[in-house]
């Protein structure tokens, strides 16, 4: 185990999250966490006699080393990695650090591997189990958490042990742990040349099936720091169809509706028609509602249909992108260049013929509306070479307010602060300073039986990751959060396609609904003042300031884990779940606790100042 004696030791020692982050709140009362089991501290002098170093052979052009090194606390491990091009196609992808168990370590049904890092900035992590089926499982892991933003410095990272596997190969082969854990890898991945190190330091295991936290609520916003205003809610709708869903949608606190405006539905026989665009901007303003338009996709009498690839297409395609700006001018219509540009198939774009493509459009609409709002295709998922190239191609002068994103996953959602984190670190250097990312479209389905089993949720499960989604982009200061969608696509219930909507494929309401209200509810007229830094494991806590009253927003990502919250209650105004039903509150004691699951999701609790 890489201690002085074989086997595992245990321990209930309590733990600090390291480092600041921009928007800091620390608690100063204990809190308990569940029976911990010590993996590596690295304080033995025999510690890295266990472990061994692999340079991912399988890539040549990596090299590096596991060696000691300053930790978080006392000693740690430091794996260091160089990554080369062996020729232009083929590069070092990653280096890793094994620690071979002296006996199979069996976690506890609800447990949480975390460990002290030192994160290299350009350079992504990843964790590599190997269980007793000899199945290898392999979870990449954010270095940027909602509670650590920074770019640099120490922090705890953590991997629900329940979490199905992004990548698993051999023995089971089913992407969850099947028997006790053989191995552990730390991995360190890169995506070019570059040199570095990685610092570790403090791995161990949670049980967080029993934890209990108290809240201290006469705690202050950190002075040193400005407040963030919510996102702007948006919703995607697929036609211009059944406006009567926008009251629903604008009663829940949606203010931007996002539709396509098809370019081969507006330019017919060389002219531009816009009276559908026309009839539903009406609606959306009758409602006080935005739109969003997304320029896209091709057209049939310019190239047939797909990506728009000829210099007379794109001359074609910019002569529709500046008159749909002209013709929308006055209305206070934002754009967006394309829809997904990274998936493969005739929409497809290698990332710098798309910089130069949205760099084009771009100008067209600033030509014909210079205060409408454009924004880059949502690219899907977290190709950060993509994002790298197109940004090349748009260049630091780039003319668009913000950058598209599309962070779905099929994990946590509170593992989408690790894409923002490396994409902003990218803007600094490439764009324009402090261009924003906007969710463009983002959303999970209720969907149960789905091919994609991380993906099936419940409905009720699907208003709380809605809820916990719109929490993770307030907290990396998304200006705008788009929910994926408005209405299901079709009846077919285990469709996990069909099931996005807010409301179902006959109108009505889901509780992902009753969610979006409860959070914009707990926003409106509030500002972020703090992310709480010292939640037990898989948890997390955003402090919110109103002009009267302040909101503690907790949760935890453990599906079936307990957290009980321990709060004075003469403090508390109320207490709400994530669907808006109040909680009861025990006038008669000087303590109220509230428990957290997983699977009931968030809790709101307002309290005076």
């Amino acid at each position: 185990m890489g201690k002085s004696q074989p086997g595992i030791r245990v321990g209930t020692r309590a733990f600090a999250i390291g480092g600041l982050t921009a928007l800091l709140v620390s608690c100063a009362q204990p809190n308990a966490a569940g029976a911990r089991t010590i993996v590596e501290d690295f304080e033995s002098a025999s510690s890295f006699g266990q472990w061994t170093f692999s340079n991912g052979a399988e890539f040549p052009g990596a090299t590096g080393a596991f060696q000691r090194s300053e930790g978080r606390h006392g000693r740690g491990g430091s794996l260091n990695f160089a990554f080369t091009c062996v020729t232009p196609e083929s590069c070092g992808a990653y280096v890793g650090a094994e620690l071979e168990l002296d006996s199979p370590l069996r976690p506890a049904p609800h447990s949480v591997l975390s460990f002290q890092a030192l994160p290299y900035p350009h350079a992504d992590i990843a964790i590599r189990l190997r269980d007793e089926s000899g199945q290898t499982l392999q979870y990449p892991i954010a270095a940027t958490t909602i509670e650590q933003q920074a770019s640099s410095g120490w922090r705890r990272l953590s991997l629900p042990l329940d979490r199905f596997a992004d990548e698993h190969w051999g023995g089971a082969n089913n992407g969850r742990l099947s028997g006790g854990i053989i191995s552990i890898s730390v991995l360190a991945r890169g995506g070019g040349p570059m040199r570095g190190a990685l610092g570790l330091d403090d791995i161990q295991i949670t049980d967080v099936a029993e934890q209990t936290y108290g809240l201290d609520t006469n705690l202050g916003p950190d002075p040193t720091t400005l407040p963030v205003d919510a996102p702007e809610i948006g919703v995607n709708v697929a036609n211009f169809e059944n406006p009567e869903a926008l009251g629903a949608a604008r009663e829940a606190g949606v203010s931007v509706v996002r539709a396509d405006l098809t370019w081969n539905a507006v330019e017919r026989d060389g002219r531009f028609v816009f009276a559908n665009a026309d009839v539903w901007l009406e609606h959306l303003a009758q409602r006080g509602l935005r739109a969003l338009w997304i320029l896209d996709y091709g057209h049939d009498d310019h190239g047939g249909g797909g990506a728009v690839r000829s210099e007379a297409d794109r001359a074609a395609f910019q002569r529709y992108v500046s008159a749909s700006a002209a013709h929308f001018r006055g209305h206070g219509v934002s754009y967006e260049v394309w829809n997904e540009p990274d998936v493969e198939g005739d929409r497809y774009y290698e990332p710098a013929d798309f910089g130069e493509l949205v760099r084009d459009a771009a100008a067209a609409v600033r030509a014909a509306d210079p205060r409408a709002p454009i924004v880059t295709g949502g690219l899907s998922w977290g190709d950060y070479g993509y994002f790298a190239a197109m940004f090349g191609a748009l260049g630091n002068a780039a003319p668009v307010s913000a950058i598209g994103f599309h962070p779905y996953r099929g994990g946590a959602p509170e593992n989408a602060a690790g894409d923002f984190g490396q994409i902003n670190a990218m803007i600094a250097q490439a764009l324009p300073p402090a261009t924003p990312i906007w969710v463009t479209e983002w959303g999970y389905s209720a969907a149960e039986g789905s091919a994609d089993e991380r993906a099936a949720a419940t409905r009720a499960q699907q208003g709380i990751q809605l809820a916990r989604q719109m929490l993770t982009a307030w907290a990396v200061h998304a200006p705008l959060a788009v929910w994926y969608e408005l209405r299901d696509r079709g009846e077919e219930a285990r469709s996990s396609e069909q099931s996005f909507g807010l409301l179902d494929f006959g109108g009505q309401p889901k509780p992902a609904l009753d969610a979006l209200r409860t959070f914009t509810q707990a926003a409106a007229r509030r500002r972020l003042t703090g992310v709480l830094q010292d939640m037990p494991e898989a948890a997390h806590g955003l402090r919110l300031e109103g002009e009267h009253d302040t909101m503690f927003v907790l949760w935890t990502e453990a599906p079936d884990g307990r957290l009980v919250i321990n709060t004075p209650q003469s403090a508390l105004i109320e207490a709400r779940d994530v669907f808006g039903a109040t909680l009861p509150i025990a006038r008669a004691v000087a303590q109220a606790s509230f428990t957290l699951t997983g699977s009931e999701g968030p809790i709101y609790l307002r309290v005076s100042r």
